[in-house]
């Protein structure tokens, strides 16, 4: 995002448009303005005025800047970033692989959670979507949870494989 300008951003539709330059996949889509990113943004506006040197004052165009400039690389301050979290070495693009698990455990449909991460194919959308533990407990809790109070099956209600002459 260290390309966002103003001119991406409609703050009273809570929108911003990733232009096809600034896009990963090449396409163009945008992005609702809600919670934490509202905020973030409404900051951002507020922070935009810059002091040039001879004590000229003039608007960034760009969101996120220092002193007007856009941001250069962050990796450095990343890294330090996750130090100070006490979770070194995460990577920025792990931030794009939480998205897509919290849209999934969400209840967000795939094609939804598939349009705001810019993945154009289910089987890219579901290498990021990695099943985790805390997953697995949930799925066999929902599974403990629906059976609750289920009586033992009758005889003809147990599950086997039906042939193909059974069905005629």
């Amino acid at each position: 995002m260290t390309t966002l300008t103003w001119a991406d951003v409609d703050r009273s539709a809570g929108l911003i448009t990733l232009r096809r330059e600034h896009s990963k996949n090449g396409e163009p889509r945008e992005l609702p303005v809600t919670g934490g990113l509202a905020e973030l943004i409404e900051r951002s506006w507020q922070a935009r005025t810059v002091t040039g040197p001879a004590g000229m004052v003039t608007l960034s165009s760009f969101v996120f800047h220092r002193q007007g400039a856009p941001l250069g690389d962050f990796r450095k301050a990343w890294a330090k970033a996750c130090t100070r979290a006490q979770v070194p070495g995460t990577l920025f693009h792990d931030l794009r692989r939480s998205a897509i698990v919290n849209l999934d455990r969400a209840g967000v449909s795939q094609t939804v959670a598939m349009a705001l991460s810019g993945h154009q194919t289910a089987s890219v959308w579901r290498r990021y979507r990695i099943v985790s533990t805390t997953d697995l407990r949930a799925a066999m809790a929902q599974v403990q949870g629906a059976n609750a109070g289920a009586t033992s099956p009758a005889a003809g209600d147990v599950a086997r494989p039906v042939r193909a002459a059974e069905g005629r």
